[in-house]
């Protein structure tokens, strides 16, 4: 169910994550040394480390509160003050409270008051699969009625099930006219029920701890990125907020002055030229945490009793209708051309060499990371030589990776090389090459990989520029001719507008013509697929997919984070389907890794087969009985829901057929398939 078009706000979610205050044990007077596989970090999204806001300890004293969180690579300390009692009050009653980060550090605090302490971190996933239980249970089931939920006497929710048996939730000025209101509950009152609810799970055993803390999964301006609860006491607290400034500021004084820089420049100056674009992105940064809310994605909804059925005979799914019900989920119609498979740097690279060296008009590069190692700076050396040629280069980056990037890794290097300060210095540096780096305005993300030669045809898939992809990561790109360049051209030349100073304005005129491609004479469908902040048509496409799936689902991807595709998937194979899912044996991010690992056991537990490709693979490719989807997107809520993403997807049979012999097969046959041994091996790793 698409959530498009609707202003889904921030806070419905706040009222479903009241979390813990105050902790259990007493806080040593320094902090200890904490590792990146801290339990709260395994949750972090993302394909590379990205500023993703995710608490790791905290602790309440009587008058001020801590909160150490993880931005990306860097750790902050933050603080704040409870607000004064009121006269004659010693101790705060049960209610809600509104409480404010005061400051942001990247020092660790000099000393924890003695009468801090220590507050324990609750899953996000496992507090969504207690506390919507809740609200499935007060509101009424007959698709008829709802309820309105009060949030801080500031704005009014609407819940209700809709004609499929979903939890759905909107503004109540958005609901649905033929659904009536049937209860109004008033913030006392929700207050009240969800901490009944919750002391009924803690003593059940569904919450370990009656005091905990909960990461919300807003980002951005006006959003409540923590939020505590003492379920003894009943009191609950939402934590405003860590704004961008807040954090670059830090950065600051923390002497990390290139992401600052881009930060502190381009992500809020670009809101002066981009103020439609950013006020968009700043709407659609909430949409999915609502959507986390009332999609069912709880295993306990799974009966782990029910035997895992056999596998399915019959005849795959209905590809033509599916690829009619595409046209309605995504608002889009196939485009047409051909495709080439390129696996793995080897066959890659030297062909996107060549192609730049024979470019006689324009090279149009797209990509979420140009490294700074001696081969990207070779990569930017060719295209260097390609724009004194007199052919156009235009390079588009996403600003916060790059940055990030700037220091490659030392280990990979030939001895004596020195990087330069930025790849994208580098490049304009008395060159004719332009750069452009992608303002991370609300810390949003452009995580495609596309480029286009000529105007005449394009390079697809989920490689990055650098040194790892050429010779060490198992990836795939495609290399596409025909009409469906077209489309990919005009999304690059959107894109290339808005990100440069003509912004909103450069955008809308850039839209105002659309670039053709002759067919080759031997095209076939090709769809191409766009996601982005509040328009995601690849992860609304791929859950269809996976409902309507009959034969087999094969699935292969490093970052495999999103509990609704987990439970459709395990769905499917209750079915009968045969789902297969391949993952990199040894990820390149220990926080995924580790979130790997838990995501394999589900899947392996529930019937479906997993295989642990040895080394990293980067791939990021599925098919379902028949229909692809492959590009950029990875299996978790960044690329499903926050990043841009590009990917395409096609039903041609003899493409299918390639790809399913000479990707999937393979990797079948390459990789350990899980057993049991595999389980136990990952139960001693969450121990360690």
């Amino acid at each position: 169910m698409r959530f498009k078009g609707q202003l889904l706000l921030f806070a419905l979610i706040i009222t479903l994550l009241p979390v813990a205050l105050y902790g259990a044990g007493r806080a040593s007077s320094s902090e200890p040394e904490f590792s990146r596989t801290d339990a709260a970090y395994k949750v972090a999204l993302g394909e590379q480390e990205q500023i993703i806001i995710e608490p790791t300890h905290a602790w309440f004293g009587k008058r001020k509160f801590f909160i150490r969180f993880l931005a990306g690579d860097y750790a902050f300390y933050s603080s704040g003050f409870y607000p004064g009692l009121k006269e004659g009050e010693t101790e705060y009653g049960p209610g809600s409270y509104v409480l404010k980060l005061e400051k942001i550090q990247m020092e660790r605090w000099e000393d924890l008051p003695e009468d801090a302490e220590k507050v324990s971190i609750l899953p996000r996933e496992e507090w969504l699969s207690v506390i919507t239980g809740l609200y499935e249970k007060i509101t009424p089931k007959d698709g008829k009625q709802g309820i309105v939920i009060d949030f801080l006497n500031e704005r009014e929710y609407f819940l209700y099930f809709d004609a499929q048996g979903d939890l759905q939730a909107t503004l109540l000025e958005e609901k649905p006219p033929e659904i009536d209101v049937s209860a109004t509950y008033s913030e006392d009152e929700i207050t009240r029920m969800r901490l009944e609810y919750l002391r009924k799970a803690h003593a059940a055993g569904d919450i370990p701890d009656s005091i905990f803390l909960v990461r919300h999964p807003e980002e951005g301006a006006f959003s409540y990125p923590f939020f505590a609860a003492n379920l003894q006491s009943g009191v609950v607290v939402y934590i405003q907020l860590i704004s961008d400034e807040d954090i670059a500021k830090a950065l600051y004084k923390g002497n990390m002055f290139g992401s600052v820089g881009h930060l502190v420049g381009p992500s809020f100056l670009g809101m002066i030229v981009r103020p439609f674009t950013a006020l968009h992105q700043l709407l659609m940064v909430p949409s999915d945490s609502i959507q986390d809310t009332v999609m069912p994605n709880s295993l306990k909804r799974i009966d782990q009793d029910e035997p895992v059925p056999e596998l399915y005979q019959g005849p795959g799914m209905d590809l033509a209708e599916f690829e009619k019900q595409l046209d309605e989920i995504t608002e889009t119609t196939s485009s047409s051309g051909t495709i080439e498979y390129l696996i793995d740097g080897k066959a890659f690279y030297p062909r996107f060499i060549d192609a730049f060296q024979k470019a006689e008009k324009s090279i149009d590069l797209r990509t979420y990371i140009f490294d700074n190692d001696d081969y990207a700076r070779k990569v930017a050396d060719v295209l260097k030589d390609s724009a004194d040629d007199g052919v156009r280069v235009r390079v588009l980056l996403d600003g916060l990776p790059t940055i990030g990037h700037s220091k490659p890794k030392k280990g990979k290097l030939p001895e004596g090389y020195t990087p330069p300060p930025t790849i994208y210095g580098y490049m304009e540096k008395n060159s004719d090459v332009s750069v452009r780096l992608r303002p991370n305005t609300w810390f949003s993300l452009d995580h495609s990989k596309t480029t286009m030669i000529d105007r005449e045809f394009a390079f697809l898939g989920g490689m990055n520029i650098g040194k790892e992809y050429r010779y060490y990561w198992h990836d795939m790109m495609m290399e596409l001719r025909g009409p469906v360049v077209g489309k990919l051209q005009d999304d690059f030349d959107k894109a290339w507008a808005v990100n440069g100073w003509g912004g909103d304005i450069a955008s809308a005129i850039s839209q105002m013509s659309t670039h053709t491609v002759e067919p080759t004479g031997e095209d076939y469908p090709i769809r191409v697929m766009l996601s982005s902040q509040g328009d995601s048509d690849i992860y609304w496409a791929q859950l269809a997919a996976i409902d309507n799936a009959k034969k087999y689902i094969y699935i292969e991807n490093a970052y495999f984070a999103d509990n609704h595709i987990l439970y459709r998937l395990i769905k499917a194979r209750r079915r009968g389907v045969d789902v297969r899912v391949i993952l990199p044996q040894k990820g390149n991010w220990g926080a995924m890794n580790a979130s790997n690992l838990v995501t394999a056991n589900r899947m392996f537990v529930n019937g479906i087969r997993v295989y642990l490709y040895p080394g990293m693979s980067h791939i990021k490719a599925a098919v379902y009985d028949g229909w692809v989807c492959i590009g950029s997107a990875n299996f978790d809520r960044a690329s499903f829901r926050l990043n841009v993403e590009t990917n395409i997807a096609f039903t041609h049979e003899p493409k299918v057929q390639e790809l399913l012999d000479t990707l999937f097969y393979t990797d079948f046959e390459k990789s350990e398939e899980m057993t049991g041994q595999h389980r136990f091996m990952e139960a001693i790793a969450n121990q360690m």
